[in-house]
């Protein structure tokens, strides 16, 4: 059993954070198990500052803004290991271009991506840049900005 003494704003603190620290290595499997639709429809139509609502919020909110340094990619599965990290896509993510078009059309992007050093990508992969290119315009709705800089 935990106890804490609720008039010392200290131990509360302490205590939320061990019983979120607790939760998310106890219940991390469960957590990554949710429903991605179903927790989008909650913090959409949840309007509180429940911690929870604020975990799930920076996980699954729109961001305003990705950047992807090209600068550091330097092959195709590269290029996929950075998009799935940087855009959130899930362990089924197997790295070839159908699946990123699968994924873009199911996943939130952010309000803006950004791809810095497109130039040193395009150099060294002319033919996937513009296959990356022909998938953003065929999959990213208006909602996301694309901007390739230099």
């Amino acid at each position: 059993m935990i106890s804490t003494n609720y008039s010392d704003n200290r131990e509360v603190a302490s205590l939320k954070n061990k019983l979120q620290k607790y939760l998310l290595s106890n219940n991390y499997d469960e957590f990554n198990k949710i429903n991605d639709s179903y927790v989008e429809k909650l913090i959409d139509d949840v309007e509180t500052d429940d911690n929870i609502i604020k975990i799930l919020k920076q996980k699954y909110g729109q961001k305003d803004k990705v950047e992807i340094n090209c600068r550091n990619i330097n092959s195709l599965i590269e290029l996929h290991e950075v998009l799935k990290e940087k855009l959130g896509f899930s362990q089924y993510y197997v790295m070839n271009w159908y699946a990123l078009r699968e994924f873009l059309k199911e996943t939130l992007l952010p309000k803006m991506l950004i791809f810095n050093g497109w130039s040193h990508l395009n150099d060294i992969m002319p033919n996937e840049t513009e296959k990356l290119k022909e998938i953003l315009v065929e999959c990213v709705s208006n909602e996301c900005k694309v901007i390739y800089k230099d």
